[in-house]
């Protein structure tokens, strides 16, 4: 089960970390470039990934694949750092 503390994020340049969310496609995936501000869809080519750890924001990078799979293996290394 993912842990509810680690989500991410992505944001443009004029915003902050976790005051927009990422689009994402029914299957899970993120829309690449593609962020929901005060609920309608908005492209920023601009824009940088973010995972919250734990309330602290780390940067994923710029691409929403790689994004997702920095996500994905830090909630498997915080799996196995699990007691």
């Amino acid at each position: 089960m993912p842990n509810q503390n680690t989500r991410c994020t992505s944001t443009s340049s004029s915003a902050t970390p976790g005051s927009t969310q990422n689009a994402v496609y029914s299957n899970g995936k993120i829309k690449p470039n593609i962020i929901i501000y005060k609920g309608r869809e908005q492209e920023h080519p601009d824009g940088t990934y973010y995972v919250n750890q734990c309330g602290k924001w780390v940067n994923a990078g710029q691409d929403a694949p790689e994004a997702q799979r920095f996500r994905a293996r830090l909630l498997d290394r915080m799996e196995c750092e699990r007691p």
